[in-house]
């Protein structure tokens, strides 16, 4: 098991990557964290305008389909998106 995070500018592209991901992709919605102020204290990167972290999300994703999951986070708008 792999987790996948993405940081986006908005928090719109975040819900529309997470939505993309249930509806399209079949990942189940529980293995879905938000973090609409950023992955925590120190951890997030600045948004555009330097006044807020960045809305992130991470995806519990087994090893077939982390890769996949990272390519949909980067379609859908992601700043950064990175398997761990």
């Amino acid at each position: 098991m792999k987790i996948v995070v993405g940081e986006f500018d908005t928090r719109r592209e975040a819900d529309r990557a997470m939505e993309r991901l249930v509806q399209e992709y079949g990942i189940e919605r529980t293995g879905i964290a938000f973090a609409p102020e950023g992955r925590g204290e120190g951890e997030g990167r600045v948004a555009q305008g330097g006044s807020a972290l960045m809305p992130a999300i991470s995806i519990e994703a087994d090893d077939e389909t982390a890769d996949l999951v990272r390519n949909v986070l980067v379609t859908a708008g992601a700043a950064y998106a990175q398997v761990c």
